[in-house]
């Protein structure tokens, strides 16, 4: 395996930063009045040993990553200055981090990535991120799922109280004390023989499927 890049310091700005974003994200997470809808059908997958990779569009982590925070998932974090601050979040999450993104670290991230989800382990994967377009699938996603069988675990978000912040992903905050679903879709398999543009297609449609049938439950 290629040897990873050296860390940077751990900046002061990047503790504040981060513990700045994990505990207010925290605060309204448990203020929400929270459904979980189709849980059962990601559990039953997951008991299968091949682990998963439970997608979210960018803009919609907030709740599903403190509602799975504390469970030892991976997450893939880019080796930005912007990742070591999101790296810092999800570390205070409960999260294990890979470091790489296409840019940089990409050889050793996917190797590493793959080694985790064969070992069984949950992947929590934003496939338009980091930079979109969003709510495009990428084909990240189509490779790690071909590789190793694992299942994609669709997660859609509604809130009947928001605010969507000027980002490229149109990030989702629910108010305090919002009304959410969170809708656990139907996994979904990547044949190996499957195109990236069908596989990304696939992804796309499950998880917007995911995010209409989360409003409808509102």
């Amino acid at each position: 395996m290629p040897e990873p890049e050296r860390p940077r310091p751990l900046t002061l700005r990047v503790r504040l930063l981060g513990r700045l974003i994990y505990s207010l994200g925290r605060l309204i997470f448990m203020t929400l009045r929270i459904r979980v809808v189709g849980e059962e059908a990601h559990r039953s997958a997951l008991e299968m040993g091949t682990g998963g990779i439970q997608a979210t569009w960018h803009g919609l982590t907030l709740v599903p990553g403190h509602r799975y925070a504390g469970r030892g998932h991976v997450a893939l974090i880019s080796l930005s200055r912007d990742g070591d601050i999101q790296n810092r979040n999800f570390h205070l999450m409960g999260y294990r981090t890979v470091r790489g993104s296409t840019g940089r670290g990409a050889v050793r991230a996917t190797l590493e990535v793959v080694q985790w989800l064969r070992s069984g382990a949950v992947l929590s994967f934003t496939p338009d991120g980091p930079r979109g377009p969003a709510r495009q699938a990428q084909t990240g996603v189509a490779f790690f799922a071909r590789k190793t069988g694992a299942p994609v675990l669709p997660i859609g978000v509604a809130a009947d109280r928001a605010w969507k912040l000027p980002t490229w992903d149109e990030y989702l905050v629910p108010k305090p004390f919002a009304r959410v679903v969170v809708h656990c879709g139907d996994p979904l398999w990547i044949a190996s023989g499957e195109s990236d543009d069908a596989a990304c297609e696939a992804v796309r449609l499950a998880l917007d499927q995911a995010c209409a049938d989360a409003i409808q439950e509102l």
